[in-house]
């Protein structure tokens, strides 16, 4: 007997299954109860209680790649919902310390993320300006990454304006923590 070479392989039978598998299982259940108080979870878990709302936040993050660099920020991040996603765009004002070279870099990052639950898809820019005792330098780093709930875990290419940090790899990095201090959910 004859197999179709479409099925003849085991990746496309285990990927058959994987569609096969999130298909059937994809249909979420319509009489739970939450338990928790809505007003205690992240913007992550009220997409059906809240239309969207602000936070202020203490960000601190460690990055390396060549050099470890440590990072304290503040943020106001803005979230909404819609179209069965979580929608938070925020903006930031921090500095970055490298012990390595004894170097302080000031920066402004603005980050856009999406998610339906607790996985989430990122993507920001910051602008920085790197001081060092003689030098001086500005740079710009884009970032894409993931993240759940309050961390996230990204990667930066950081393209600087002069030679003068050519020792500092440009590749980057980060493991991040969002600390809410202040939040405003809107009803």
């Amino acid at each position: 007997m004859r197999s179709l070479p479409f099925f003849s392989s085991k990746k496309t039978i285990l990927l058959h299954s994987l569609i096969l598998f999130s298909i059937c299982f994809s249909q979420a259940q319509k009489d739970s109860t939450l338990i928790q108080n809505p007003d205690d979870l992240p913007p992550h878990f009220y997409l059906n209680q809240y239309k969207g709302g602000y936070e202020y936040e203490i960000i601190p993050e460690l990055k390396g790649f060549d050099n470890l660099s440590f990072g304290l920020s503040l943020a106001h991040t803005y979230f909404s919902r819609g179209r069965g996603l979580i929608d938070r765009k925020s903006i930031q004002v921090g500095v970055e310390y490298i012990p390595n070279g004894n170097i302080f870099a000031p920066k402004i990052k603005y980050w856009r993320s999406s998610f339906p639950l607790l996985i989430e898809g990122n993507i920001g820019a910051s602008a920085l300006y790197y001081l060092k005792k003689n030098n001086s330098s500005f740079a710009l780093r884009p970032e894409i990454g993931l993240g759940f709930y309050f961390i996230q875990f990204n990667y930066g290419y950081t393209f600087f304006f002069k030679n003068d940090f050519e020792n500092l790899s440009p590749h980057s990095f980060s493991l991040v923590y969002y600390y809410p201090i202040i939040s405003k959910k809107d009803r």
